[in-house]
Order: C-alpha cells, then structure tokens, then sequence
C-alpha cells in the first residue's frame, strides 16, 4: 500500500497524558505557552537535541513531499488523483517553508 500522503507532527505533550507526566516530572518541558506548541518543539529530548529533532523533521517532511516521491506515490492514473496532488503540493508548500 502506498501512502497517498502523510502529515508530520512534533510530539507534543499534553496535560493529563503519560508523556507530558514523565516530561514534567524529569524537568524537560520548555514551556507551557499553548501559542508555541503547535510549532515548536516544546520539550527536551531524552536521546537527541531539540536541533536533531527538528532537522529530522524538517527532511522527513521535504523528502516525502519531493515532486518525484509525489509522483511515485500519486502518478495520474490514479483515482482522486487532482485531489491527491492538490493536497501534496499544500503540504510540500507548507513544508518547503520549515527553518
């Protein structure tokens, strides 16, 4: 099966939830602003920076949305297809204009 498109998200931790609870408690949450979760990294990592996290991030996303991995997975033929490609070259905008 071919993932006709994806969406890539940092993990976020949330209150009430086992990841912010074990964040807070060892001390790694950054902020508890709301206004920058949903576009920055919020959180320390345990096994990497939050430089690494983001990079990773940012190649995921600009590699899948790549006009040649956009056509692998899309092509013309396939049904929706107008709707596919609309959708991926959105994200591939989106995504070309990540720091």
């Amino acid at each position: 099966m071919k993932l006709e498109s994806a969406g890539f998200a940092y993990p976020m931790p949330l209150p009430g939830t086992e990841f912010y609870d074990a964040l807070d408690k060892d001390g790694r949450i950054i902020t508890r602003e709301w206004s920058r979760y949903a576009d920055e990294i919020v959180f320390e990592p345990k096994l990497m920076s939050r430089q690494q996290l983001q990079s990773g991030h940012k190649w995921a996303s600009q590699e899948f949305f790549k006009l040649p991995s956009i056509w692998k997975r899309v092509g013309l033929a396939r049904r929706n297809s107008a709707v596919l490609w609309a959708i991926n070259l959105g994200w591939r905008a989106h995504y070309s204009k990540l720091r």
